[in-house]
């Protein structure tokens, strides 16, 4: 999403009236991102995400039968169009069974984001299935294996989101955002602190002008590991 249209986002939302939540807010943003195909496994955690792309901006919903494919899905469109790859799985083995598929995507520089909900921020006490059993931070297996992720604590979530697709296009990788339980319920802080960023050299740019691809700082995998040379 271009500076420009991240101020356009922000100032509808002040001349509805109503403050957003960071549910409305992250499906506004991904919608102006350029959000036009999303694949998923919809689960408790990602399902207010999913609701608002498909009710309020009309985002196509591609529904897979296992996360694996939903982030193959993702990366494949990215690979053939260009553009953005979006895709969006619930806590726990939902997102554990998407590893081989981020693993891929990212070793083969493919600009993709991946949100994922995260229960592990819950009272197993109080919560037992999502709080306990679905409990697992997804920085716990994404760092050992060199993926970004980004994680959304609060109101602040549409900047950090915002920054995301910047560095997912421009240093073309996959990314996981990640959002604690109980964030879609947060009142989302006006994209204008989103914008100040923005003019700090941190806002998200069309990447269409981008050339070639930027040089990363690991160790490339060889032929003999297994994975594709590009």
């Amino acid at each position: 999403m271009s500076v420009a249209a991240a101020g356009a986002v922000g100032a509808e939302a002040e001349s509805s009236g109503a403050p957003q939540t960071v549910a409305q807010q992250l499906a506004e943003i991904m919608a102006a991102s350029g959000c036009d195909h999303l694949f998923t496994l919809m689960g408790a955690g990602n399902l207010w995400l999913v609701h608002h792309l498909d009710a309020e901006h009309g985002v196509a919903i591609h529904h897979l039968r296992h996360e694996n494919g939903a982030i193959g899905a993702a990366d494949g469109h990215a690979r053939s169009t260009g553009r953005l790859g979006w895709a969006t799985v619930t806590q726990g083995p939902g997102f554990t069974n998407t590893i081989t598929a981020m693993l891929t995507a990212d070793r083969g520089r493919s600009p993709m984001v991946l949100l994922v909900s995260d229960s592990s921020n819950l009272d197993p006490a109080r919560f037992p299935f999502a709080g306990g059993m679905q409990a697992l931070a997804p920085e716990a297996l994404l760092g050992p294996l060199g993926i970004l992720s980004v994680r959304a604590d609060g109101a602040d979530a549409g900047a950090r989101l915002i920054e995301t697709i910047e560095r997912a296009r421009t240093e073309r990788r996959a990314i996981a955002f990640v959002m604690p339980a109980g964030l879609d319920k947060v009142t989302a802080e006006p994209l204008a602190a989103a914008d100040r960023a923005a003019a700090h050299g941190e806002g998200v740019v069309d990447v269409a002008a981008r050339g070639r691809r930027p040089p990363r700082s690991r160790r490339r995998p060889t032929p003999s590991s297994g994975w594709p040379r590009r």
